[in-house]
């Protein structure tokens, strides 16, 4: 499906981040073949290394910042990656690509959020790298921030402009956050007025996702700023199916506190049922 989903009554399963997983060069072993020490490939260690003095060096004898490596990396996507953000300033005001895209399409943003650089990430910010920019999943820099429950790199997206209900593939960042159980990303994406009922694939909303992971914290999130127990998904499901589908006692006692009669009524459960919970 080219997500890293795969379409199932439930949204479980575990939704890593395809387009940046996937795309990371292999690390350097001792055992690796060598491979011819050129400017250009020490540019590139010295930038995984966060060795400014190096870098500075290179470019100063006329090594690109824009050379590309491995699986089309640049050298401020390894700074980025590994949170150097001395370098990311230095890459940048020598002119660096701030949105260059690797083989699967991520830009050092995208990397930013995913690993939680929000030092790196405010550079490339205020050096103007898109905020929207999609990678060959759909993923953006917010999705990647929300994956990780990176909720500093979150708020400095949408401080920013970035769109805070804009959808991936299939969910929006606070789908992510609340399969996750991420409460301080979740709370930050109902702070800057994400809706807690967009549906997402399969019509699932955030709710549906906090309950079948059993994440109490972001459920109560979700119920205290609109949340709707009752809302059903393609399958007829609701949050509170759910829950007593993953077997989230506690998730089901809150839930059914805000259910309908006739969501209750589903389970053989009325307003008797629902006091004796």
């Amino acid at each position: 499906m080219g997500c890293c989903q795969t379409k199932s009554k439930v949204p479980g399963g575990k939704y890593k981040l395809e387009g940046v997983d996937e795309d990371l060069p292999e690390p350097v072993r001792e055992e690796s073949p060598r491979k011819e020490i050129t400017p250009e490939a020490l540019l590139m260690s010295a930038s995984l290394a966060g060795d400014v003095s190096t870098v500075q060096t290179l470019i100063s004898t006329g090594v690109s910042p824009n050379h590309r490596g491995e699986k089309d990396y640049t050298a401020l996507h390894n700074s980025t990656r590994n949170g150097h953000t001395a370098l990311v300033e230095l890459l940048v005001s020598h002119k660096a690509d701030i949105n260059a895209k690797t083989n699967a399409q991520n830009t050092p943003l995208h990397l930013a959020a995913i690993f939680g650089h929000a030092g790196a990430g405010e550079v490339l910010i205020k050096a103007g790298s898109e905020l929207m920019a999609r990678n060959n999943v759909g993923i953006m820099p917010l999705h990647a921030a929300s994956l990780g429950g990176h909720a500093e790199m979150g708020r400095l997206l949408l401080e920013n402009g970035a769109e805070v209900d804009a959808r991936d593939t299939y969910w929006t960042a606070l789908h992510n956050a609340s399969r996750g159980g991420h409460a301080d990303f979740v709370k930050l994406m109902l702070q800057h007025g994400a809706s807690p009922n967009v549906r997402g694939l399969e019509g699932n909303t955030p709710l549906h996702h906090a309950a079948l992971e059993g994440h109490l914290a972001v459920t109560k999130l979700l119920l205290d700023k609109g949340g709707d127990v009752n809302m059903m998904n393609e399958h007829k499901l609701t949050a509170l199916h759910m829950a007593f589908m993953g077997g989230h006692h506690e998730c089901v006692k809150v839930l059914m506190a805000r259910a309908s009669e006739e969501t209750l009524r589903q389970f053989n459960l009325g307003k008797a049922g629902r006091e004796a919970q």
